[in-house]
């Protein structure tokens, strides 16, 4: 930096042109740490036209009679060139800062405390909060001073276009090479240029960068930002180049049209004889009778321009202008509403275009690249980048959340839950005397010799016992359950059958009732107080005959069909001779499941329970269809068969009618209360064991269930803190479901087919649930145990996205490749299935998107493509 050297007659020059600008108050320029300017703003853009550098740390004041710089030693040496021919004044600020109190006193005492700034929100960081804190700033358009050009600046202006116009060249033969490539690898190879030495370009390229980040974009695409691993489509293609040449900038647009239909290709033509029309109309210096002429052609050719669309351009990319001058700089950008754009810059003493619509009219061969792959695989990736970005977004929010809430409730979270104790007896004196096993009903316990003295074990420590028998004699097994400061797993005694099987059947019943007041208690708790039911007067609306299921055992009791009965706020319905009520206000989910098969059910999770012999959460009410058979050997086969069809098509009417019957009673019911039905969508369900059994689980807007068969699940989405897809590898056919909820309690949700992942991402993903992924099963009751613990350290710490596993790119490509080598032809068949299977309701690519060929061809290039996204993933 010592070697530059400093141009003192422009800086006279251009300090003069500041100077008739201003009004009374001085106009402060700052740049701070490099860290802290902002690229290409107007604050950098003042430096450059007056020092033709940037200096950072540096302040300048300049009012119709002063100057003043504040900069480092370093600096300073560089601006003392000036001092010769100008009377500016530099101040060194030290290294500590200690003087700096000392530079403000004086340049307040010199300019005052009320100065002009430009681009206020972007002066930032520690040097600016330092030196413009005494002032108070009012902020000014900094673009009248760039205006008009200098002979100089016009032809910076006029190299930046000739590099503009080569780069535009380049790109072209890049967008239309036999090789494609995605938008992301496009940019990347026109920035390429600026490092390669080619003769064929135009200026010192040491001098040129880009002001922007190269536009191109497939008009298909809409207003999608994350399009860097996305294939260039060609139909309509959007260019734009910023280039600056010593600082000074140009802007060339372009739109492409590739076998367009003729309404778009009249647009662009229409864009280009209005660029023509504003070119020479540029030449007149009129502003106001050139935007007449503008408006005119518009409304004649029907053209939507945005606004803007002339406007100066120098060392900003962008100056406001109010007038035209012959010593400008201009851009003409012609933003058409359909997408289609033109953009050119212009010197206004010498404007020239050269070319035309015919260069950008395109039609051509659709590229033999196997499209339709392509077309899929740019539809997963957009899912796989919006998806992502989402998660992100809900993972955030979680962590927010949860330390917000964690943070408010550390105490309560803090005391431990302490579990209820047990006490056989409560003084040594009740104790049993003996030397045989007792049982005391009253007092729920055993009373067991060991050693010769009684020892009483409460019935809620024995976990179970069993009895063995060996020729004449029997044993009895004591299992004791495994609590805290336990020391005593089991206990077996001999005795003759006849006393062993006794006592064994004594304490199981002994057990039993223990557990049964245990429940009854334990509801009691759980219950709140509610509105007694209010009975509808008059004809009452029922759902006859209706079948009530529960996921407990009804202690024995004769389930037989009754009435379910409307009333005016719940339901009645009639067990034997014990009416059950449901109130509308007890009801947390109301379901209904129409029959496709021989049943359809209404299903209510309720919020508080309901005890039924047992305490239960979930109860529905049911109807099934009669499945006819009919078989008549003195008949034909032919007979046999058309009666078959007669029964068949008399079946599907029953079903139709049931669901009519339960679709009137849940209007009625809808009608009467605030509640509505939750219907599944079967389409969007899956296979899976969330208890023993594989049962079908189906999703509505609200929740995943299973209803048909009892342990019923019903999972309420909003109340889901983070699903983990567990044992997630490629070489196996299942994963697990893991769903954390907000309470931290857990479900499992076991062998569901890896077709579906794809599908249960997107699922989740859209009902804002947050999930994470792992390749291994976690033991959540220690985790969660661990979690509870010091919470706000684990969300602190990154919460569930900690659990992921971090691989890099070697050995993802490494483990894929080995699956892939491993894979049978039945494993590749299967996962080409799955993979596919994401797409399926979604519509095929038309015929402008792809081309014709083999299906032999498609399936060996998709599953290549499978596999290389697969490594990705």
């Amino acid at each position: 930096m010592l070697n530059i050297k400093l141009n003192s007659e422009n800086f006279i020059s251009r300090v003069t042109k500041i100077r008739s600008h201003l009004t009374d108050l001085p106009l402060l320029l700052i740049l701070g740490k490099t860290i802290d300017v902002e690229i290409f703003g107007s604050n950098s853009a003042f430096f450059l036209y007056l020092l033709e550098y940037e200096f950072p740390e540096t302040l300048l004041l300049i009012n119709k009679n002063n100057i003043y710089a504040v900069t480092t030693p370093k600096k300073a040496s560089l601006l003392e060139q000036l001092q010769k021919d100008c009377d500016m004044k530099i101040l060194v600020r030290r290294k500590d800062r200690l003087n700096t109190e000392e530079i403000i006193r004086e340049l307040v005492k010199v300019f005052g405390t009320k100065v002009q700034v430009v681009d206020r929100k972007n002066l930032k960081g520690d040097y600016v909060d330092d030196m413009a804190r005494p002032f108070e700033w009012v902020e000014i358009d900094g673009s009248k001073f760039f205006r008009e050009k200098e002979e100089g600046e016009k032809e910076y202006v006029r190299k930046s276009i000739r590099c503009n116009n080569y780069f535009g060249s380049e790109l072209r033969k890049i967008l239309f090479d036999d090789e494609r490539f995605t938008h992301g690898q496009i940019k990347a190879k026109i920035e390429e240029l600026l490092d390669t030495d080619s003769p064929d370009f135009p200026e010192t390229i040491a001098k040129v960068e880009f002001g922007a980040t190269p536009e191109v974009k497939s008009i298909v695409y809409g207003n999608d930002e994350e399009l860097e691993e996305l294939f260039l489509q060609y139909n309509v293609i959007n260019t734009k180049l910023v280039v600056k040449y010593k600082g000074y900038n140009s802007i060339i647009a372009r739109t492409y049209l590739v076998n367009q239909d003729e309404e778009n290709n009249e647009i662009l033509r229409n864009l280009f004889e209005l660029r023509n029309l504003i070119v020479e109309e540029v030449k007149n210096l009129n502003l106001s009778e050139l935007k007449q002429k503008v408006e005119r052609f518009t409304k004649e050719k029907v053209l939507k321009i945005k606004d803007n669309y002339i406007h100066s351009i120098g060392l900003l990319s962008t100056e406001s202008m109010d007038e035209l001058d012959k010593d400008m700089c201009i851009v003409i950008d012609l933003n058409e509403e359909s997408g289609i754009r033109i953009a050119d810059t212009l010197i206004v003493s010498d404007p020239k275009v050269e070319d035309g619509p015919g260069d950008f009219i395109l039609e051509m061969e659709k590229k033999r690249r196997g499209m339709q792959r392509e077309v899929r695989r740019v539809k997963e990736l957009e899912k796989n980048i919006e998806r992502n970005e989402h998660q992100k977004e809900l993972m955030s929010n979680i962590i927010e959340e949860m330390l917000k809430y964690y943070s408010e409730n550390s105490d309560e979270v803090k005391e431990e839950k302490k579990e209820e104790e047990f006490y056989a007896y409560k003084k040594e004196n009740l104790l049993l005397r003996g030397n045989k096993i007792m049982v005391d009903k009253k007092n729920h316990c055993v009373n067991i010799p060991v050693y010769g003295q009684m020892v009483p074990f409460h019935i809620f420590y024995i976990k179970n016992i069993s009895r063995n028998e060996e020729d004449v004699h029997s044993f009895l097994r004591f299992n004791f359950k495994d609590t805290k400061g336990a020391f005593l797993k089991s206990l077996t005694y001999k005795g003759n059958t006849t006393s062993i099987n006794f006592l064994f059947q004594e304490i199981n019943d002994m057990k039993k009732n223990f557990l049964q007041r245990l429940e009854e208690k334990s509801y009691a708790k759980d219950q709140v107080e509610q509105e007694e039911l209010v009975e509808s007067r008059g004809s009452r609306i029922v759902l006859s005959e209706a079948s009530l299921r529960t996921d407990v055992r009804l202690g024995g009791r004769k389930v037989k069909p009754s009435n379910l009965e409307l009333h005016e706020n719940g339901f009645r319905y009639f067990l034997e001779n014990e009416k059950i009520d449901i109130l509308f206000s007890n009801i947390k989910h109301f379901i209904f499941q129409e029959c496709r098969d021989k049943r359809a059910i209404i299903h209510f999770k309720l919020i508080a329970p309901l005890f039924l012999n047992k305490k239960t959460f979930d109860i529905q009410f049911y109807k099934e269809i009669d499945k006819k058979e009919f078989h008549d050997t003195a008949r034909s086969g032919r007979n046999e068969e058309y009666m078959e069809k007669i029964l068949e098509e008399e079946e599907e009417m029953n079903r139709d009618e049931l669901n009519l019957e339960f679709k009137r009673f849940i209007a009625k019911i809808e009608e009467k209360s605030n509640l509505r039905a939750e219907t599944p969508f079967p389409e969007k369900g899956f296979y899976a064991v969330p208890y023993k059994e594989n049962v079908f689980i189906q999703s509505t807007n609200e929740l995943l269930i299973s209803i048909t068969e009892t342990p019923f699940l019903v999972v309420t989405l909003s109340e889901i803190e983070v699903v983990n897809f567990e044992r997630v590898n490629f070489s196996v056919r299942s994963f697990d479901l893991a769903i954390i909820y907000k309470d931290k309690t857990h479900i499992l949700i076991q062998s569901v087919e890896l077709s579906k992942i794809y599908f249960l991402k997107d699922f989740f993903d859209s009902k804002n649930v947050c999930y994470i992924e792992t390749t291994v099963n976690i033991q959540w009751n220690n985790l969660i145990k661990s979690i509870l613990h010091d919470p706000i350290g684990f969300y602190e710490a990154g919460g569930w996205s900690e659990l992921q596993p971090v691989r890099d790119d070697e050995e993802d490509e490494e483990s894929a490749a080995s699956l892939d080598t491993t894979e049978s032809e039945d494993d590749e068949e299967y996962e080409i299935s799955d993979v596919s299977e994401e797409f399926a309701g979604e519509e095929e690519p038309t015929e402008e998107e792809l081309e014709e060929y083999s299906e032999d061809e498609y399936n060996e290039e998709y599953e290549e493509e499978r596999k290389r996204l697969r490594r990705e993933y």
